[in-house]
């Protein structure tokens, strides 16, 4: 740098060595005065404040250089039931803004257009949409008075008649999930939420609480419709009655089911004539009248009469028998073992299948007449997904392919919008799959122990 005056002197060296950078002293160079420790924090206070400045401008949520906002609406969010989807984003705090434009794009129909314009105090709209198994996708723009900004970042969704629900053992949660398995539609914590049960009569799910030796009744909003709170042990398992709407519990270490009303009221008991233990599991024929017990524990599978509650059939030496299910239209029963799964038709015969699997999980498409299995096959050493289903008066595998991190399984129900659910253990996520094994929609952050159910 070069100073005004009658010399040109370096002024480094006419500073004290031992003070360099820290005189206050005014030092003479010809006629001219510098004051060393003023003028650098002259410079800096003159960043800072032009720092500032800019910062101040960043600030704005509808400049393109905001490193948060981009000059983008932010927080779209998507969620949907058979009807609509619901479309939420982040309102932006700025008198400049005169309100929002939602864009969509439907997959195969070219690309965005805009479907509403809103007033600046709108943060959210609905989309009602014209069919289902179809992805669309959303942007949002902000309207100024004199430019409109740049559209959000893409959203998408696949719109279907059901969602699902799940019960997270391990992370104390209850989440409804999206039919493309994509979205959080609504999430709570419960202590210890371990199964559910849906009851198409009234809209509603019910929560058997491990912890709390709750079971509870929740619209799918959330809100409380009934409770009871007069289990003497924990909950296992709960299956409703679609003809009356009530529900029947399994408790761990009792040796008899309790029936509720759909208010929560006890109805009656019914026997076990065997202790129920943390692995029982519960299915419910609604036509035959039967409610069906899976007690791993004890290689048995119990069958109980709703009508005659004293009436028990025991059916022994199945080997560690985990899940079970019944096939309504064909009045069969599927008990999944150690050692393949087991049909016990209406004449109390058993047929076994697949019997050098583990089998893992299962679900039932009822229309259908397909099974669908996660099985540890011994031979191959490998885990697969097999569909069994019923031709010609005999049930033989459709169709087999491996995939070795599914644990938990739930097929959509009906014949119009095939798919499954797929709970990854690896990953930690649940997977939705299309009929032609496709992945449409992911989620993570769920533990091992899961229960899910299908929202019809």
């Amino acid at each position: 740098m070069q100073f005004r005056g009658t010399n040109s002197v370096n002024l480094l060296s006419l500073r004290h060595p031992d003070r360099i950078g820290t005189s206050t002293a005014p030092i003479t160079i010809g006629d001219t005065y510098v004051f060393c420790k003023r003028s650098i924090l002259g410079i800096l206070l003159l960043g800072l404040l032009l720092s500032g400045c800019l910062d101040r401008e960043r600030l704005n949520p509808l400049d393109p250089h905001n490193p948060e906002s981009g000059g983008q609406p932010t927080g779209l969010s998507l969620s949907s039931d058979k009807n609509d989807v619901f479309i939420t984003w982040d309102n932006i705090d700025s008198e400049s803004v005169n309100g929002y434009k939602v864009w969509r794009k439907i997959e195969g129909e070219g690309d965005f257009s805009v479907i509403a314009t809103l007033s600046k105090e709108m943060d959210n709209t609905v989309d009602v949409i014209p069919s289902y198994d179809t992805a669309y996708s959303y942007k949002v723009s902000a309207v100024t008075h004199s430019w409109e900004s740049a559209l959000s970042d893409p959203e998408s969704i696949i719109p279907g008649p059901f969602n699902y629900w799940i019960a997270d053992f391990g992370w104390g949660a209850l989440s409804r999930i999206s039919y493309d398995g994509a979205h959080i539609l609504r999430r709570k914590y419960h202590y210890g939420p371990i199964a559910l049960a849906i009851d198409k009569r009234s809209k509603s799910v019910w929560v058997a609480d491990f912890f709390t030796y709750w079971v509870t009744k929740l619209t799918f909003d959330y809100d409380t419709l009934a409770a009871y709170d007069e289990l003497l042990s924990p909950p296992i398992d709960l299956k409703v009655d679609e003809r009356t709407g009530d529900v029947i519990v399994a408790a761990a270490g009792s040796s008899e089911l309790i029936r509720l009303d759909a208010s929560g009221r006890l109805v009656d008991v019914l026997p076990c004539k065997l202790t129920l233990t943390r692995n029982s599991r519960l299915a419910l024929d609604p036509v035959g009248r039967v409610v069906w017990v899976a007690v791993r524990d004890s290689n048995t599978v119990l069958k109980i009469s709703l009508t005659r509650p004293h009436s028990v059939m025991f059916y022994r030496g199945l080997a560690a028998p985990s899940s079970i299910a019944v096939m309504r239209n064909e009045s069969v029963t599927w008990v999944a073992t150690d050692s393949g799964i087991v049909a016990i038709d209406a004449g109390n015969n058993r047929v076994r299948f697949l019997d050098n699997s583990r089998i893992v999980d299962f679900a039932i498409n009822h229309e259908r007449k397909q099974v669908w299995l996660i099985a540890d096959d011994r031979i191959r050493n490998q885990r697969r997904i097999h569909i069994l289903v019923y031709q010609g008066g005999n049930w033989v595998v459709e169709e087999s392919r491996e995939y070795s991190q599914a644990s938990k399984i739930r097929v959509n129900p009906g014949s119009e919008h095939p798919g499954i659910l797929l709970y990854d253990a690896q990953e930690k996520r649940i997977v939705r799959l299309d009929r032609d094994w496709n992945e449409i929609g992911t989620l993570s952050g769920f533990s091992s122990q899961l229960d899910i159910t299908i929202e019809q």
